[in-house]
């Protein structure tokens, strides 16, 4: 959503530099929702320059489309990127936290975390989450890392996108990651305090759900109520 997208620039995604030469880019990857890119959107992406327009029509059941075609996007125009994070447009991410903790000690190779656990199919085909058995013939995923946030090392992104050609193509793009995680042998290191899943307001007695997590979910909270966390996170978190 453009709403969501210009949120994002101006909290969490503003602040692109950070202590030991590091650096942060967001970049946002967006499907069509007609057989055309509207006017609006082909204009704001050549404003701001960090969107990558996909043709993949805009849909839970493309998301892995879309998610290798960004790391394409990453193995072609960023050689130097150590860490990749996928995350949501309805969600707040402690970026300071982020970059002055959890990186700062986070293996460079073979790494991959989230807030993972194991899954079973949904086999319902009235269900937007729907994967069938021709697809996926197992009873249960192996640990599946939810897409509201989770971080790889470069090499764990071209890894999965070199893989991808070579596994069955799962709609969903968690599970999809999951698999061919698995495929290779891999696990992901999964984390609780990650990401608070459920929708919260930036009230004193949630200061401390706010503060002890690193991405927070703004699903059902209003623009208003995003940017008021967003404001505890930078005041009163001190990014710890």
């Amino acid at each position: 959503m453009p709403s969501l997208r210009e949120l994002i620039r101006n909290t969490w995604c503003k602040k692109q530099s950070y202590p030991g030469n590091r650096n942060l880019l967001c970049l946002f990857v967006v499907g069509r929702t007609s057989s055309a890119f509207s006017s609006d959107m082909l204009k704001e992406a050549k404003k701001y320059g960090d969107i990558k327009l996909t043709p993949f029509v805009e849909d839970v059941g493309n998301s892995s489309l879309k998610l290798i075609a960004a790391f394409k996007w990453i193995k072609t125009n960023c050689p130097d990127v150590k860490y990749v994070m996928r995350t949501q447009d309805d969600v707040i991410v402690n970026m300071d936290k982020l970059m002055n903790s959890l990186l700062i000690s986070a293996p460079s190779s073979g790494f991959m975390m989230g807030k993972c656990r194991e899954e079973i199919p949904n086999r319902n085909p009235y269900s937007r989450y729907y994967v069938p058995l021709d697809i996926y013939p197992g009873e249960k995923y192996p640990p599946v890392c939810s897409n509201m946030g989770y971080i790889m090392s470069v090499d764990v992104v071209n890894m999965i996108y070199q893989e991808s050609s070579k596994q069955v193509m799962i709609p969903l793009d968690d599970v999809f990651i999951g698999v061919i995680m698995e495929s290779r042998k891999m696990v992901p290191q999964s984390m609780d305090k990650l990401i608070h899943t459920k929708s919260i307001g930036p009230t004193a007695r949630t200061r401390y759900k706010i503060c002890s997590h690193f991405i927070i979910h703004i699903h059902v909270n209003t623009e208003e109520s995003a940017r008021e966390i967003w404001q505890v996170m930078r005041d009163k978190c001190n990014g710890s």
